[in-house]
């Protein structure tokens, strides 16, 4: 009976009394954030935008000319029809890329402080500034 009441003691003694802790190694230290990659420049929207709405702008500008008598009397396309509609696809087409131009200036500014930072179990996004 004692030897009974002593297994009992040693194995109640095992389960209930914690374990030491064993010894964890370090987790590996976070890499370098990525090198931050310039944002994409908005300058050639601006250019294409401004060179378009500049000649669509000249060519509305310079289509009353074609009312002169020198220019009317040849027997060419109508040259009002011409200039009105160029220059109105111009001024189209130029009108969104300066929108479009503009916006990625304001969200270039915007995003300069962004990094990527992977991890071990993913990746963070890091943003930081300085004033």
């Amino acid at each position: 009976m004692n030897r009974l009441i002593a297994l009992a003691a040693l194995s109640y003694g095992t389960v209930a009394l914690p374990a030491p802790a064993r010894a964890q190694e370090a987790p590996p230290p976070l890499p370098a954030a990525l090198p931050a990659q310039a944002p994409p420049s908005a300058t050639p929207w601006l250019v294409g935008g401004g060179v378009l709405l500049g000649l669509g702008v000249l060519n509305l500008a310079s289509s009353p000319a074609c009312e002169l008598s020198a220019i009317r009397s040849s027997g060419h396309v109508p040259c009002l029809a011409m200039s009105i509609a160029f220059g109105g696809a111009f001024v189209a087409a130029g009108i969104p890329l300066l929108v479009v131009g503009a916006r990625r200036r304001e969200v270039a500014a915007q995003l300069a402080g962004l990094a990527v930072v992977p991890g071990p179990g993913g990746a963070l996004v890091a943003w930081g500034s300085s004033w």
